[in-house]
């Protein structure tokens, strides 16, 4: 019996933009830099689901997804699936064949690509012509309405070396793919703002972890004093683009 696990509550907003974007007919989904296979596991789930289930239908198109991850621990968290093919590869060398994917989804990667040239040009050989991309981001100009930049500005000196939505197109324009739509996503952040100060791991976060003693003080002050939201929302990009 294959393990599975329920979508974390973040995911869960996506399955309307990804859907959208979903083509027709059986489709092999390229997930690139899959992690602990969080979406892998939840795309599997949601576009194939089994008649009778929830969300599920007989007339549903199979999803096969091609989740390549270069670690070794984050592979090792993928759970079975029928559906999902774990791959041990590095997202600027995919160890694939030219032309084999219908759709390629990046979750939070282009930040930490070394040559974000080298993934494009990648993913332009792996993906079938037409084939969409789908790229879910924080770009620096467009990361003010995020919780942590609100509630720790200085977490910004982070963020602005990511590649920026122009240098991004950019690169992927260059490769030979043709830009096609921008989605702000509001994803679940924390019930509300108590549980989201709980949830802070300062030590195990990238931006928390640039922060002074100082600058941290005051971001909790202003999370302790901000008025109630209920939940609490955070806003990453979806970059569509077409092979």
């Amino acid at each position: 019996m294959h393990r599975t696990r329920a979508a974390a509550n973040h995911v869960l907003a996506w399955r309307e933009p990804v859907s959208r974007h979903l083509p027709e007919g059986p489709v092999t989904l390229l997930d690139v830099g899959a992690g602990t296979g969080v979406f892998a596991t939840a795309f599997a789930d949601w576009f194939d689901p089994p008649a009778g289930t929830p969300g599920g239908s007989p007339g549903d198109s199979p999803v096969g997804i091609l989740a390549v991850e270069p670690s070794a621990a984050g592979r090792a968290e993928v759970p079975l699936h029928p559906r999902i093919r774990v791959i041990d590869g590095h997202p600027e060398a995919l160890p694939l064949p030219a032309a084999c994917a219908d759709l390629a989804w990046l979750s939070r990667i282009t930040h930490r690509t070394r040559d974000l040239g080298t993934l494009a040009r990648e993913l332009h050989r792996t993906m079938r012509p037409g084939a969409p991309l789908l790229i879910r981001e924080v770009f620096p100009e467009r990361c003010a309405r995020r919780p942590l930049v609100r509630f720790f500005p200085e977490c910004r000196r982070v963020i602005n070396a990511y590649p920026t939505l122009e240098r991004t197109r950019a690169a992927f324009a260059a490769a030979g793919f043709r830009d096609r739509a921008l989605h702000p996503v509001a994803e679940w952040a924390a019930a509300d703002l108590a549980h989201f100060t709980g949830g802070l791991r300062r030590g195990s976060n990238a931006l928390l972890r640039g922060l002074s003693d100082e600058e941290y003080a005051r971001g909790l002050c202003r999370l302790r004093g901000a008025a109630p939201e209920t939940p609490v929302l955070d806003h990453i990009d979806l970059l569509v683009l077409t092979r």
